[in-house]
């Protein structure tokens, strides 16, 4: 008898109880999207370059020069040294800057950058600076030009 009275008494309330916390539960996270690490398709001028000769005027600078130019998905790296009017003084070069592709042209927005003169002067160069270059593609290097017959040329390490 008192199991059957518990039973009747147990059952409604246990029932009641379970449509109270129904009514109650905490939403499901909605499915969130796959993410992907595939890495975008790189532009043709992305890598890493090594200075192989620079040209004045149509003319092969016989003089060493050593440099490196790292280009990624945002960012544009060089690094240049050369030896300047005076043996004491090299012509350097380096900085960081942010570029966009413009056909056979790159954009470039200085982040940070200095170079030499011929004097051993160290000027900096002003961050937001934007330049337009003539950046050609060749078998496995890179012509940065600088003006009419005026470029440097990297080859293509990484």
């Amino acid at each position: 008898m008192l199991a059957a009275f518990t039973t009747r008494l147990l059952l409604p309330a246990a029932a009641l109880a379970g449509a109270f916390f129904a009514g109650h539960q905490e939403p499901k996270p909605a499915p969130q999207e796959p993410t992907s690490l595939a890495r975008p398709v790189p532009h043709p001028f992305e890598g890493v370059y090594e200075l192989r000769r620079r040209v004045a005027a149509g003319v092969v600078d016989p003089q060493p020069s050593t440099g490196w130019l790292a280009i990624t998905n945002r960012h544009l790296f060089v690094s240049l040294a050369a030896p300047g009017p005076d043996p004491d003084r090299p012509l350097l070069r380096s900085g960081v800057r942010t570029w966009t592709a413009q056909g056979d042209k790159m954009q470039t927005t200085v982040c940070m950058g200095w170079y030499t003169d011929g004097d051993g002067e160290v000027h900096l160069e002003k961050a937001g600076t934007i330049e337009t270059r003539r950046l050609e593609r060749l078998r496995g290097l890179v012509r940065l030009h600088q003006g009419e017959n005026t470029y440097l040329e990297f080859e293509r390490v990484e």
